[in-house]
């Protein structure tokens, strides 16, 4: 731990905070249970409305709660929301998939949308936005909504399970500094300037760590008991993100760039040979105008993520007896994945009157992945369609076609209607005809009733078909040794059943308490290839998913804040083996004039993984993971903190996607992070 390091930044903070003004010392107290009920949410219909009031399930957390837990990154925070659970794969060390509801295709998340501040973080190429900003900071977000359900009938094709809506933090000047465990060092400056018409915020993040050493089973070797091998998981991530508004026009700019190496990538670990290097480049620009009851607002959008790629993909000697000419080297993969896209969508919010308004548009995407190609010591197309001999090279000189040029347009239209019925209901109805060029069309609808009982009880009832267009990763991707993409994939659907009671309590506790129904059409499911190495991506007929979500917060005083989530599953598919059926998590809060306690954690019940073919499943125990923090507002400008990450330091393993490796994916034990946010 580089503890001189945070030793000579607190001396310069202490110093720096005493050069400023007093300030309110309640920056990262506990927000009052009238607050939460007072929130805000856009993303459900994009109208800003109360949580109470939008026609979805929605948990929200603000900058303020955010602040006072032991977490770092958004996939950290999901395991704190109904239904969403996030866990690390076998791609790489960074890579954290999610799933909304217990239903998940391949590793990308592609069924849930992430949006921040109107800009879409999902790659064209996989769908999802795991790749785009590995674990996006939670120091840049000021408020996040995740919206569960169905969401294509306003936002199309990937928000077939979901919406994660970040806001992020606007006219702030912090810098924060933090180094601990596993030679980690941490560094956050958020700055932000304004004048008349114009206003700049910049937020960038950087991470480094050497990362943690783990003992695993070797995943090339066959035989049981497998032997050992060492590796570990080093990192070092650098984003930054600028928004510049002047009057109604506003561009923005996001810059993610992440280095990785050894660990396991494509299902296998192989030190020294592995790595991997994500860069990826977001351009956005939006142009809002009122005319009378009329707000409009144009965005263009060019998004440009390119992911470099080296693996071990056969142990030496392997392909010894079939290599043409005979080889005992290992084969060794390089890769770039490219894709680029082109969006353009405008929105239209008209008010009616007070009790009606209408929200309808049109986008457009252009999804661009050119020819992809991997160099490689074998042919790789011989070595995944099992093509024997398989010819060989002493260089890494072997090109293999992995994915054709191809290009995907879609044009979209979608209407919204709000109304407000009577003093006590309203009624939500919503269409979105998607047409995917040269692959189908789709129709996407939501109803929804939101009544209010009482002044402290609310009763919902959604109903939404939605949908998830099959992306370039599924449909073209081949000579893959890991997988392989269907060019005759259909489109997915959803239909989505809500009931949902919410309500407060003498004004010290609030409640969500739902039950769900998912039910699919065309799934489409990653198993195993029956004609070549790895998996393979199918429509086929899934079984629905149901299951129950209780969110749950208590204020006995204004010191004290408990929050607790509980989510039970009594129906998932056969092949969501790998999420669990019991998901739980509690936090508690205690502020105190300058002082600031946290305690949260999460449970997670059983999962299974898979080796050498889906059939062939192993258990992965429950585990508790714990978080704590501790803040102490030294100065109005100074917050220092002392943070730990499984705090328990329980050892346990998450599912890998591949079916490769024979023990699991491992996950950092404790981690202690201590440093200081001085606020100018």
């Amino acid at each position: 731990m580089r503890f001189s390091i945070f030793l000579r930044l607190s001396a310069v903070l202490l110093f720096s905070g005493v050069l400023y003004a007093e300030e309110d010392f309640d920056k990262f107290a506990s927000m009052s249970l009238e607050e939460l009920l007072d929130v805000e949410v856009y993303g459900a219909t994009l109208t800003s409305q109360k949580n109470k009031d939008a026609p979805a399930a929605v948990s929200v957390f603000e900058r303020k709660q955010i602040a006072q837990m032991g977490i770092d990154t958004l996939d950290e925070l999901m395991a704190y929301v109904p239904g969403f659970q996030s866990y690390r794969m076998d791609e790489h060390s960074m890579f954290y998939t999610y799933s909304s509801r217990g239903r998940r295709t391949s590793s990308s998340s592609a069924e849930v949308l992430v949006v921040v501040d109107g800009i879409k973080l999902n790659d064209g190429r996989i769908g999802g936005a795991v790749s785009t900003i590995s674990k996006f900071p939670l120091g840049w977000i000021e408020r996040v909504e995740f919206i569960r359900g169905g969401g294509s009938a306003l936002y199309g094709s990937n928000a077939m399970q979901g919406v994660v809506n970040i806001i992020t933090v606007k006219k702030e000047n912090s810098l924060e500094l933090s180094s601990g465990s596993y030679d980690r060092f941490k560094g956050a400056l958020l700055g932000s300037y304004g004048e008349d018409d114009l206003q700049v915020d910049l937020l960038s993040n950087y991470n480094r760590s050497s990362g943690e050493n783990y003992t695993r089973n070797d995943t090339f070797d066959k035989t049981v008991p497998y032997s050992q091998t060492r590796t570990s998981d080093p990192y070092k991530a650098a984003n930054i993100y600028a928004t510049f508004q002047y009057a109604n026009t506003q561009f923005n700019y996001l810059r993610s760039s992440t280095k990785l190496k050894d660990f396991y990538n494509l299902g296998n670990i192989a030190n020294n040979v592995n790595a991997t290097e994500i860069a990826n480049d977001i351009f956005a620009l939006k142009h809002s105008q009122n005319f009378g009851a009329l707000k409009s607002k144009i965005t263009l959008q060019y998004s440009q993520l390119n992911t470099d790629i080296s693996g071990q993909l056969s142990a030496m000697g392997e392909l010894a007896t079939v290599s043409s000419p005979y080889s005992a080297d290992a084969a060794i993969v390089d890769t770039r994945l490219e894709s680029s896209e082109w969006r353009g969508v405008i929105e239209n919010d008209y008010t009616i009157n007070s009790n009606n308004s209408a929200q309808f548009g049109v986008e457009y995407r252009r999804v661009v992945a050119p020819t992809l190609y991997a160099s490689s010591n074998f042919d790789l197309a011989a070595f995944a369609q099992k093509n024997l001999p398989i010819a060989s090279s002493q260089n890494m000189d072997i090109l293999t076609v992995v994915q054709r040029k191809n290009t995907q347009e879609t044009f979209a239209l979608y209407a919204q209607y709000q109304t407000k019925a009577r003093e006590d209901l309203l009624l939500t109805f919503g269409a979105r005809y998607d047409n995917y060029k040269g692959l189908d069309t789709q129709l996407s609808y939501k109803t929804a009733a939101v009544y209010q009982l009482n002044d402290a009880q609310t009763l919902k009832a959604i109903y939404a078909k939605s949908f998830r267009a099959p992306n370039t990763n599924e449909l073209y991707l081949e000579n893959n040794p890991i997988r392989t993409g269907n060019p005759n994939l259909k489109s997915e659907n959803i239909q989505n059943i809500d009931l949902i009671w919410m309500g407060s309590w003498k004004q010290t506790t609030i409640w969500s308490l739902g039950y769900f129904e998912n039910h699919y059409n065309n799934a489409i499911v990653e198993i195993e290839n029956p004609n070549a190495k790895g998996s393979i991506f199918k429509n086929i007929a899934q079984d629905p998913v149901k299951g129950f979500e209780l969110e749950l917060q208590y204020q006995p005083s204004l010191k004290w804040m408990f929050r607790g989530t509980y989510t039970y599953f009594n129906e998932l598919p056969d092949l969501s083996y790998r999420e669990s059926e019991h998901l739980l998590s509690l936090t508690g809060n205690y502020h105190y004039e300058k002082l600031n306690l946290n305690l949260s954690g999460v449970y997670n019940g059983s999962r299974e993984y898979a080796v050498g073919a889906e059939s062939n499943r192993f258990a992965i125990s429950p585990y508790w993971l714990v978080d704590a923090k501790a803040s102490y507002q030294l100065y109005p400008t100074l917050n220092l903190f002392a943070q730990g990450k499984n705090i328990l330091d329980e050892t346990y393993v998450t599912p890998p996607q591949t079916n490769i490796s024979s023990d699991g994916i491992p996950n950092r034990g404790l981690e202690i992070l201590i440093g200081g946010v001085w606020s100018f």
